[in-house]
């Protein structure tokens, strides 16, 4: 999608299907992690220590944030992966090694994807679950 753009795919029916089924299994996924943070009593996944469980939530919720996701998917009923979300923001790690670099291709692909949410409502609904 980064690199044919988003209105250049063929057969987006099968796209807006394959975005809805994604949407569905992520809020399956963090309802699982909003569970585990509230069970480990600690500021990371496994409690206390931050670790590799913890790299590899920073990279899928930049991830999300590259495709303008975490709106709709950080919700209000998720307190604890959204206070989660800010901790890892924190971490020096996190300025080091993804800080304020933009991507010149992942901040077009954003674009084009914000831009589609408005102009689609298919689109739109399979990313948000929204009925406009």
């Amino acid at each position: 999608l980064k690199f044919r753009g988003l209105n250049k795919l063929s057969g987006m029916k099968s796209l807006v299907k394959l975005i809805a089924e994604s949407r569905t299994a992520m809020h399956k996924h963090l309802e699982s992690l909003e569970q585990s943070l509230a069970e480990s009593q600690g500021p990371w996944i496994v409690g206390e220590q931050f670790t590799l469980a913890d790299v590899g939530m920073m990279v899928i919720f930049e991830r999300l944030k590259e495709v303008d996701w975490l709106d709709v998917l950080l919700i209000a009923e998720r307190p604890l992966i959204q206070a989660y979300w800010a901790r890892l923001q924190q971490r020096p790690s996190y300025s080091a090694g993804i800080g304020s670099f933009i991507d010149p291709t992942i901040a077009e692909g954003r674009k084009e994807i914000v831009e589609l949410k408005q102009s689609d409502a298919s689109f739109r609904q399979a990313l948000t679950g929204a009925v406009s």
